[in-house]
């Protein structure tokens, strides 16, 4: 009997399936610091993985942000240790066809895209191999502060530091960012963290990248709105893996971790689009006006 051929929505469903997994043993992939503020990066081609692969390898319980899939392993003279499990990344196949249109009959071309996935190894699931950390990658050593990195945001809106309000938000309506002084937070890191949580849910407003969770807002609680949240908590442990600090997780409260599991089961796709619209907003508020997310995600080059 021939083997059924996976479809995107068991792709989807599997990650999703992963995700959940990672939240029941009480992790959040999208609230990990990577060592040396360093994202999950393939040890062969340098290039750091993007979209959902970051945090698909965020879930994984290593401290390593190197990954090689098994053949890679074998040519550098290395081996996966006995009893290891790869983990399963994604990727976009492209591909173009000519097809002909039922009611003119004339012959177009067409791309289709269809996600496709990758078995790769982290570095302390393979022995016999010296594995070097390399320098951060060119672009984010320039960066030699939080502040510096915030300067970036060309088109950002004003902050308004308030010490009475007590409180952090984004007002879509008026576009401006209302913070507690940097004096009440508990730490540097929940400082920015929070900030840049704040910076992410800006770049969605109709004059920038018109995301419709804040530039369509209906209400807090709703789908749209969580999965706004979603997208700006990836691109704040993202900026701040950038800039060398440490995330500070916002809440690891049970409720919190069981409203995400509720959530991500009613719509597997939620992880995918949130984790394209993280990298978008990330990007926009570094400056970064090619981004490689503007389409689909290149992760077959990363792998």
């Amino acid at each position: 009997m021939a083997k059924k051929k996976r479809t995107n929505a068991d792709v989807y469903r599997d990650v999703t399936n992963r995700m959940i997994e990672s939240l029941e043993l009480g992790r959040i992939p999208w609230q990990k610091p990577w060592a040396g503020g360093m994202m999950p990066m393939n040890y062969v081609s340098g290039k750091a993985y993007s979209g959902i692969n970051i945090w698909i390898l965020a879930a994984m319980p290593f401290e390593s942000p190197l990954w090689l899939t098994y053949k890679q392993a074998k040519k550098l003279g290395g081996n996966v240790m006995k009893g290891q499990k790869g983990t399963k990344i994604t990727y976009w196949n492209i591909f173009r066809k000519e097809v002909e249109d039922k009611e003119t009959g004339e012959k177009k071309r067409r791309t289709f895209f269809f996600l496709k996935e990758f078995t790769v190894f982290n570095a302390e699931q393979v022995e016999g191999i010296d594995f070097k950390v390399p320098e951060k990658p060119e672009g984010a050593q320039t960066f030699e502060s939080a502040e510096d990195l915030i300067k970036l945001y060309e088109d950002a809106p004003d902050t308004r530091f308030d010490g009475m309000k007590n409180r952090a938000c984004y007002s879509p309506s008026f576009d401006y960012i209302t913070m507690p002084e940097k004096e009440q937070f508990k730490s540097t890191e929940g400082f920015y963290s929070t900030y840049f949580h704040e910076l992410a849910h800006s770049t969605g407003h109709e004059s920038r990248l018109n995301r419709e969770g804040v530039a369509n807002f209906d209400m807090f609680g709703s789908h749209k709105y969580s999965k706004e949240e979603l997208v700006a908590e990836m691109s704040a442990c993202f900026m701040m893996s950038i800039c060398g600090l440490s995330v500070e997780p916002m809440d690891n409260s049970k409720a919190y971790i069981n409203s995400w599991i509720e959530k991500l089961k009613n719509d597997p796709k939620v992880l995918f689009q949130a984790a394209k619209e993280a990298e978008k907003a990330s990007n926009h508020m570094m400056g970064i006006k090619d981004a490689k997310s503007e389409d689909k995600d290149e992760n077959s080059k990363a792998a």
